[in-house]
């Protein structure tokens, strides 16, 4: 249940605190997770193609042989192309911008906020930065909303 402040400035208070704790870190959690994902596709991608042609080439006697690099020689390219297809299919990279444009954008949310609140002096300007804010963050999520829904492959809309 929510809590119900006694002044317009406890209420704005309250909701910048919450912009910084949930939305902010929201998206700052997920720039870290869209990143981290991207990251680690693209060093496999060019480890498991620029590793299996190192070792085709100091194992070509083995692999000719039938011997026991064979399997790793087959299953780094496998792996590299699957870190890629993640990459693009699931366009990490885009969905990776997107999220930091959020996070960027509720960052300065947070500041305005801040701001606005030290400037404020009456209950009737705590309201309507409150009622500023909320407007912005709705905006923002509409925003963020529609430009990751038209990410998704044609076959989910």
């Amino acid at each position: 249940m929510p809590i119900i402040h006694e002044t317009p400035k406890e209420a704005l208070q309250a909701y910048i605190t919450h912009l910084e704790t949930a939305y902010y870190k929201w998206y700052e959690a997920s720039v870290r997770r869209n990143y981290v994902l991207w990251l680690c596709c693209q060093i496999l991608a060019l480890v498991a193609g620029f590793g299996t042609s190192v070792l085709a080439a100091l194992l070509k006697q083995q692999l000719l042989s039938g011997g026991s690099g064979a399997w790793v020689v087959i299953i780094l390219p496998f792996l590299g192309s699957i870190a890629s297809t993640v990459v693009v299919q699931s366009r990490v990279y885009e969905r990776w911008r997107l999220r930091e444009e959020g996070r960027v954008a509720f960052q300065g949310l947070v500041t305005e906020g801040r701001r606005r609140f030290a400037g404020a002096a009456s209950p009737a300007e705590y309201s309507d930065i409150h009622k500023c804010l909320g407007e912005e963050v709705a905006r923002i999520e509409k925003e963020q909303s529609g430009a990751f829904f038209a990410l998704s492959p044609s076959f989910i809309k």
